[in-house]
């Protein structure tokens, strides 16, 4: 299969994450472009989508790719699970909801699926032990998936409603991580944090980039 990866937020570590692990199964699924918010240039069988500093699959940020000429398949790659996003997802159309927590071949086998036209919604297994880490922006500064993703949005300009109904949690949830973010990065106010996210790469990007 062709598959394309797809990610709204201006960071090249989750697309070429995401082809890191499904390069040992290259005999099986070729990746053909990595793209940060762009446009599909030509026939993939699927896209993976990240939905990383964009929000949820109910904010419809992903509603163009669906139903495009080029695409077979789209499928979200996410960490939330909630059963409304996935039920969502579906009836937009969307073909797979995949877990970020997949290992490399649970990912590449749910890719050829999509590509064989299956719907797949695939949560990853618990497991003992991460033996293939992903990578995401602010890892290296100790910023956890989620504390990461909240000050991509807030680097972004969204006021904490908008990021709240992005992110699918709630307000407190929301103000929860923001002290945590704060906290662990010495942030004093909502301004260091855009300001520090500008110049470590947390802002988004509406450039493609192709490779």
């Amino acid at each position: 299969g062709l598959a394309a990866m797809l990610e709204p937020f201006d960071d090249r570590i989750q697309v070429e994450g995401l082809a890191a692990m499904l390069e040992p199964f290259d005999d099986r699924i070729q990746v053909v472009e990595l793209l940060v918010d762009g446009d599909v240039g030509q026939p993939v069988d699927v896209v993976l989508y990240d939905v990383f500093g964009s929000g949820e699959v109910h904010t419809g940020d992903i509603a163009r790719i669906v139903g495009h000429s080029h695409v077979g398949s789209v499928a979200v790659y996410t960490s939330n699970f909630d059963q409304q996003l996935v039920d969502t997802a579906l009836a937009m159309g969307i073909n797979g909801y995949l877990s970020k927590g997949l290992s490399g071949k649970e990912l590449a086998d749910a890719v050829e699926r999509l590509a064989e036209g299956e719907t797949v919604v695939e949560y990853a297994p618990a497991r003992e032990s991460d033996d293939e880490p992903r990578r995401w922006p602010g890892r290296m500064h100790d910023l956890t998936e989620r504390e990461a993703e909240v000050l991509a949005l807030i680097t972004q300009g969204y006021e904490n409603e908008v990021i709240a109904e992005r992110l699918f949690i709630s307000p407190n949830t929301l103000k929860s991580r923001i002290r945590n973010l704060y906290r662990k990065m010495g942030f004093e106010n909502r301004v260091q944090a855009a300001v520090w996210g500008v110049k470590h790469g947390f802002e988004a990007d509406h450039d493609r980039i192709v490779t």
